[in-house]
């Protein structure tokens, strides 16, 4: 059985690129593309594929909201990362978030086929490039167990989409768009391992933001 792909990213020659040499491997199956993170939400019920290329930096919902979002409702989906953004400010949130993933983009074509074999087997993936970087993060304790504080900007977000605001209506509220919304609140996700709309709620009524 072929493993089906679904290709998230914005720059059109790009996806068509990746498409075509995807479909050139007898065993993979592009069944879609977005070009936003709306649409992706969309597909991904449809289409029910086994593996979500994706890129971080998309318009709309963005990508650490993305994988956010399919590992709670479709925990057996797959996501491979494939950026050009290769700092621990990105890597980190990425693999934190549920990636089983990351490659950048300037890499080879066999390492992002070896990449989606591995991850589809149940393994993980990261570039040369990225694994110093976790090492690194690893030996400094920052991966796991170890809480980064929320900014003011962070925090004012959360306590409004906990309180049942839209992303529209809290942008509103704080005077910034909807894209700047999303972008704190994935944020604010990572720093405090939530996974949820729920999780958020708790932590909010723990803290005594809202009653």
């Amino acid at each position: 059985m072929r493993i089906r792909i679904l290709l998230v990213d914005d720059h059109t020659i790009l996806r068509q690129g990746i498409r075509f040499l995807l479909e050139l491997q007898e065993d993979i199956a592009v069944v879609g593309e977005a070009g936003s993170g709306e649409v992706a939400l969309k597909l991904i019920p449809e289409l029910k594929p086994d593996v979500i290329i994706l890129d971080l930096a998309m318009p709309g919902v963005p990508g650490l909201e993305i994988i956010n979002q399919c590992k709670d409702q479709y925990p057996n989906i797959k996501i491979l990362i494939l950026t050009q953004y290769e700092s621990k400010e990105y890597v980190v949130p990425a693999i934190r978030n549920g990636a089983d993933g990351y490659v950048i983009k300037r890499s080879a074509a066999d390492e992002l086929i070896l990449a989606i074999h591995k991850i589809k087997n149940g393994g993980r993936y990261l570039s040369p490039e990225i694994v110093p970087i976790m090492m690194k993060v690893f030996q400094e304790h920052q991966y796991e167990g170890e809480k980064e504080e929320l900014s003011e900007r962070e925090k004012e977000v959360l306590i409004l989409l906990a309180q049942g605001l839209t992303y529209k209506e809290a942008g509103k509220e704080l005077f910034i768009s909807v894209k700047t919304v999303e972008f704190h609140k994935a944020n604010a996700f990572r720093k405090l391992g939530l996974q949820n709309r729920t999780d958020m709620v708790k932590y909010a009524l723990k803290k005594g933001w809202i009653s």
